[in-house]
């Protein structure tokens, strides 16, 4: 929410002045770079968490269920997630195509002129774009090691 909230102050201050200061939008990808590097913190935490229960809780859960005869599911290798999660994988990429990826890039094309220039933000330009190619690395490979997590998950299910 923060990210969205600044992104949009951001274009505000751009669009809303008559001098049309572009240098602004350059603050995207940096924001950009740490609200991804957040998320994937988050994605893979979430994913050690799912690995814990399956990998190790599990064995506790089938020996209490052996002991009581109840099945205890676990959400790692269920039939819902099974279902569900391509369909959650592709609109998380749609989602950080236009929320991250999106105002990056317009961050970078209205600042094209300062690359070749030498100015005060040539060096804040090439820097933005380094930033959102580590933007697409960090968020392709996050999504990359979260379908695995649940193919892992699924084909011990099976």
């Amino acid at each position: 929410m923060l990210y969205i909230a600044t992104v949009g102050a951001v274009l505000g201050i751009v669009w809303g002045s008559d001098h049309s200061p572009f240098q602004v939008l350059l603050a995207i990808p940096y924001v950009a770079l740490g609200v991804t590097l957040l998320i994937a913190q988050h994605n893979l935490v979430i994913g050690a968490i799912a690995k814990f229960c399956h990998c190790e809780l599990s064995k506790h859960l089938q020996d209490a269920e052996s002991a009581s005869k109840h099945t205890v599911p676990i959400w790692e290798t269920s039939k819902t997630l099974k279902q569900y999660w391509p369909e959650w994988l592709v609109q998380l990429n749609i989602a950080h195509a236009i929320l991250i990826l999106l105002p990056c890039f317009i961050a970078v094309f209205y600042n094209t002129d300062k690359l070749w220039f030498q100015t005060d933000f040539t060096l804040v330009t090439w820097g933005a774009i380094a930033a959102s190619i580590a933007i697409v690395i960090i968020i392709t490979r996050d999504h990359m090691v979260r379908r695995q997590f649940y193919t892992e998950y699924q084909n011990f299910a099976e």
